[in-house]
């Protein structure tokens, strides 16, 4: 028995040494789990932000749609923790309110392809691409396309959290 327990370790430490995460894509990502949120500045065109002036944007209109096929399909997880598909909050490194899209667990695989409804006819939708890249110990965001626009890409730019700026005309 103790040569059994004796050998397991060893082999546990043998792979764990020969571990290089330097290979690893998601070394980028600070730990082993799940990241896909999106954070968005959005503002208008004098870089007042949408969130911050109740005039120019009702939040609670805002409605997440994911795009399969040719269907739009309302984003409504009643048992998740955001089950809109986002949430808007103060970032306080950046002094001002984002949303932050999360978009739905089962689309890792095949990447998933959404639209804002902004809630107002003034502003404009917008679609969101994102493929993710898939390791043994982490999900995560690979490539971002904002209205068929490449806004980040993992090989370019090894950070994390994602935050990218969005100008309204309205």
């Amino acid at each position: 028995m103790r040569l059994i327990v004796k050998t397991s370790l060893l082999l546990f430490f043998v792979n764990c040494s020969n571990y290089d995460n330097t290979l690893d894509p998601l070394v980028a990502y600070p730990s082993s789990s799940i990241y896909n949120e999106l954070h968005l500045d959005v503002h208008d065109t004098i870089g007042i932000s949408l969130f911050d002036s109740s005039d120019k944007l009702n939040q609670s209109n805002i409605q997440i749609f994911n795009l399969e096929n040719t269907e739009k399909k309302l984003y409504d997880f009643r048992n998740l923790d955001y089950p809109k598909g986002y949430t808007i909050s103060k970032v306080d490194s950046l002094n001002k309110k984002v949303i932050t899209i999360i978009p739905h667990p089962s689309s890792f695989e095949n990447g998933t392809k959404f639209m804002i409804d902004w809630g107002s006819s003034m502003i404009k939708n917008d679609t969101i691409e994102v493929s993710y890249i898939v390791s043994k110990r982490t999900i995560g965001i690979n490539e971002v396309y904002l209205n068929d626009s490449l806004v980040f890409d993992l090989e370019i730019e090894l950070n994390y959290p994602i935050f990218f700026e969005l100008t309204k005309n309205f």
